[in-house]
């Protein structure tokens, strides 16, 4: 064998060898990567008036905005605001609990909002999962009388929105359409004042979603303090006043207010176009105290009122 010949095998066997070692190198590489844990979102991150959404919205470096902070968070998981401010309107596509601590606000009024278009300058949209739940707590919406609504729920399987204050919106405070039959709201300690229209919940298919309203306070709107359609509604510990309508309910499904207050509302305390029960209920002041047809466990104070009742209250004995 020749010199050149053997320096050739020398040469071959060597690079054989360098691409065996490299090939090996990638293959353990490749081996601990895979290894390695994917990177977990935070369960827990926070916002503050000082904050920059440059910052990992960690409790020391603080995003500025809900939407940052959501972008970030973990599903399940919460977002914390740190201190009074505004943190800009949001969209919500997951699961998530946002703590606002009865100061973090939404300030959603802004140039070429007009009329009570639901569709834009919202400032909370949740279009979550099925099976979802979001948890709103201690947040304040402000529209300035430009904003169209505070709260829109287009989809969720839950949405609990707990000592809020939703005003001065040129829409609705807070929006549910349901497209979903197991789809539940539950509001409570919540003021919706100075609004078109307070609350507005409403279900399309034939099976009615429940919604609990406890303690709360819609007064001041132009239009409806509540309406109601097609939909199992709990109002309980409630003041329903100073609205054009007090209450208003139709279509299927059905609305039980007990120990609540309707007053001085200007056309109607309860309009019902659907079953309605009342019990503990005070109806006085309004133009007409019941119009429409309900139900009374005897129990109500229905006095005062323009005309107390147009249409029927039948009796029903306590169990």
């Amino acid at each position: 064998m020749g010199g050149g010949e053997a320096r050739f095998l020398r040469e071959n066997k060597l690079m054989t060898r360098t691409a065996v070692f490299f090939a090996t190198l990638a293959i353990a590489a490749g081996t601990m990567l895979a290894a390695l844990p994917a990177y977990a979102q935070p369960a827990r991150v926070f916002v503050s008036g000082t904050g920059s959404d440059s910052n990992p919205c960690t409790y020391t470096a603080p995003c500025r905005s809900f939407a940052q902070a959501f972008s970030v968070v973990a599903a399940n998981g919460e977002i914390d605001a740190l201190d009074p401010a505004g943190y800009g309107p949001l969209t919500i596509t997951g699961p998530v609990s946002i703590q606002g601590h009865g100061f973090a606000s939404i300030t959603q009024a802004a140039g070429g909002c007009s009329g009570p278009n639901i569709t834009s300058c919202t400032a909370i949209t949740i279009n979550a999962g099925a099976s979802d739940t979001v948890l709103l707590n201690g947040l304040l919406i402000d529209g300035q009388g430009t904003g169209s609504a505070g709260i829109v729920v287009n989809g969720a399987g839950s949405v609990q929105i707990v000592d809020c204050v939703i005003r001065y919106l040129n829409g609705v405070a807070i929006y549910a359409a349901y497209q979903l039959s197991n789809a539940l709201v539950s509001i409570s300690n919540t003021v919706a004042s100075d609004n078109a229209v307070g609350i507005a919940v409403l279900h399309y298919n034939s099976v009615s979603p429940l919604v609990i309203l406890d303690a709360i306070t819609a007064t001041g709107n132009s239009s409806y303090g509540v309406f109601a359609a097609n939909t199992q509604v709990m109002l309980t510990n409630s003041n329903v006043s100073n609205n054009y309508i007090g209450v208003s309910f139709e279509g299927a499904g059905q609305v039980m207010a007990n120990n609540s207050v309707l007053s001085n509302n200007n056309f109607a305390g309860l309009s019902a176009l659907g079953a309605a029960w009342l019990g503990k209920t005070a109806i006085f002041n309004n133009g007409y105290g019941v119009s429409g047809f309900a139900y009374s466990f005897g129990d109500n104070t229905i006095n005062g009122n323009g005309i107390d009742v147009y249409g029927s209250l039948t009796p029903v004995t306590p169990q």
